[in-house]
């Protein structure tokens, strides 16, 4: 029974080792966004999330990465729904609170337009990295096109150049939730689908379907428009929530391993306008992924956060640090790869499970479609009840990082000389992560 027990480990081993070399863990060694309409400190997590902490947007401005959603603190500041952060330190954009007492609304979308940031949650602001204007405009979708900014707000749609705002149309039967531009044209994704503005009107895209489609979010990429929602048919083929259009024909887009996007808060979602990003000419989706039932995917093929496409394939961006994992954005900032949405969580000593991380990064740069030479570091014995060793002859006073599954840290140190013993005493039985600086590839650890 003892040797099936570490048979079964060994293969957790070699199977966690493969598809570790990437890993999810939390983007700052601060908590992460905090508040809501919950409580103050922490939100309790119910089905729909309503009122728990969430990262929804990303954008990097002036060296700084801009962290948008709805949370009344983050990285242990004071900070309503956005806050910036440079690699080292949290900082508010301007004295004071955002919105000072508006919880009520989340940020939703931030956009660069003019060299200035614009930032909509609800009410547009505009921020120059000095200081912060309330336009008085309303909006909760931006993009910058043509050197115009395209607003929408609910069922409007604005343009916005040279300080004047022009109402282009307005359509009480429709909520706009993205904006973008493909083949000349401005598209939106509705809660009625794709359509295609023109000249003070909308032209439906979405052909025949079953349902009504819900489009959240739309991306042109590699000469077509992708786009991710709620819909399992458009265009008169079954889809599964994720599709792309050339124009005139709607295609769907298949996931790794079968995954495919949930329509987890899709439906009336305030926050659900980020999910599909272009990062070094790949196309990346934030998003929650759902494995299908039949047939049930290998152990260790779970998507993560984040996939990526090169143009050909589709790949797995890192594997999932829990289950699930709920990806709402995704960016690039000082070489790594960042993600918000609803991560890790814990239950309370009353059952509730609480939100502790919503800003995570892809600790490992590099693509699993991709090689590279890396050194793996021999562990010993493994797995192991009280203390484990690490032997290299290259070990040069490395710094190393053990993580658990939830992406925390549970220990640190340097690996110097030809052994390194560390003491696993104080950690539970169960699988941990070591990731070690330099050209390592991560490793499993098993306490028994």
């Amino acid at each position: 029974m003892k040797l099936k027990k570490i048979s079964v480990y060994l293969f957790l081993f070699a199977v966690y080792t493969q598809f570790y070399s990437q890993m999810w863990v939390p983007a700052t060694p601060y908590p992460g966004a905090n508040g809501g309409s919950n409580n103050e400190n922490y939100s309790v997590y119910f089905w729909g999330c309503g009122g728990c902490p969430f990262v929804s947007n990303l954008k990097v401005y002036e060296n700084e990465l801009y962290v948008g959603g709805y949370f009344n603190s983050i990285g242990g500041m004071v900070a309503h729904n956005i806050a910036k952060w440079n690699g080292t330190n949290w900082s508010t954009l301007g004295p004071g609170n955002f919105i000072p007492d508006d919880l009520s609304s989340s940020c939703t979308d931030i956009e660069i337009f003019n060299n200035e940031l614009y930032i909509a949650c609800g009410t547009i602001y505009k921020w120059d990295g000095i200081t912060l204007i309330n336009t008085g405009y309303v909006g909760n979708e931006l993009n910058a096109i043509n050197n115009e900014l395209y607003i929408a707000s609910s069922n409007e749609l604005y343009k916005y150049s040279n300080n004047s705002l022009q109402l282009l149309i307005q359509d009480n039967t429709i909520t706009f939730y993205s904006i973008e531009q493909y083949n000349n044209n401005i598209y939106l994704g509705t809660d009625h689908g794709l359509f295609r503005y023109s000249n003070g009107a909308l032209i439906d895209c979405n052909g025949i379907t079953n349902t009504t489609p819900i489009i959240n979010d739309i991306q042109s990429y590699n000469g077509e428009l992708y786009c991710v929602g709620a819909f399992l048919s458009i265009g008169g083929i079954s889809v599964s929530n994720f599709a792309k259009y050339n124009g005139t024909t709607w295609q769907n887009i298949s996931l790794p391993n079968g995954y495919r996007p949930t329509m987890l808060f899709a439906v009336g979602s305030p926050h659900g306008n980020n999910h599909l990003n272009i990062i070094d000419s790949k196309l990346y989706l934030a998003h929650t992924f759902f494995a299908p039932a039949n047939p049930t995917p290998p152990v260790g093929s779970e998507t993560g956060p984040v996939v990526e496409f090169n143009g050909t394939t589709w790949n797995t961006s890192g594997l999932s640090i829990n289950h699930p994992p709920w990806g709402l954005a995704v960016e690039k900032y000082n070489g790594y790869l960042y993600s918000g949405g609803y991560y890790s969580m814990t239950n309370d000593n009353l059952g509730n499970v609480i939100m502790l991380e919503n800003f995570i990064r892809l600790d490992n740069q590099i693509s699993l479609n991709q090689t590279t030479e890396q050194i793996k570091p021999s562990l010993y014995p493994n797995p192991t009840s009280s203390e484990i060793t690490f032997t290299s002859d290259k070990f040069t006073n490395e710094p190393y990082t053990l993580f658990d599954q939830m992406g925390r840290t549970v220990g640190s140190g340097k690996l110097s000389g030809t052994n390194t013993t560390i003491s696993l005493s104080n950690l539970s039985k169960g699988i941990y992560i070591l990731k070690v600086e330099g050209a390592y590839e991560s490793a499993i650890v098993v306490k028994e």
